[in-house]
């Protein structure tokens, strides 16, 4: 970490340096290329902070960016992205916020996911966020030193 992140900063680059172990390390399969393994742990750091209340502006499509990665790359890796992201959700957010309910519910995708009352008080549903990682176009001023 750089001395003197904001705690959401800090927390996106946790998910992004979890993702790259989950997705990347310890695999007997070929090592996949810079751009595919920074293009997905990035849009699962994105994924993440989305589904915990954290808005990112354009930091994570800056740093893809960054690694020349587009969305032929981004679309080639949504299933990994996916499930690497949904499964850090379910690790770190309450049941009750991923389900809608006391009851685990492994079945459903992501993107599926009940969403919350609007009137109810607490951060956002991770159901309301994107199911999959957005570009957008504007350039953004926070650097995330990863």
């Amino acid at each position: 970490m750089i001395p003197g992140m904001q705690p959401a900063e800090e927390f996106s680059v946790l998910a992004h340096e979890l993702a790259h172990e989950m997705l990347h390390h310890g695999k007997d399969e070929t090592r996949l290329p810079k751009v595919v393994r920074e293009t997905q742990a990035e849009a699962v750091a994105y994924v993440v902070s989305r589904g915990v209340g954290l808005e990112t502006n354009t930091a994570a499509a800056d740093y893809i960016a960054l690694y020349t990665g587009d969305k032929n790359t981004l679309g080639q890796s949504l299933s990994a992205i996916q499930e690497t992201s949904s499964r850090i959700l379910e690790e770190i957010l309450p049941v009750e916020r991923l389900t809608g309910s006391r009851e685990k519910q492994t079945d459903k995708p992501f993107a599926e996911m009940p969403a919350q009352s609007q009137t109810e008080p607490g951060p956002p549903n991770p159901a309301q966020a994107p199911a999959g990682p957005q570009i957008p176009d504007a350039i953004d001023s926070i650097s995330l030193g990863r």
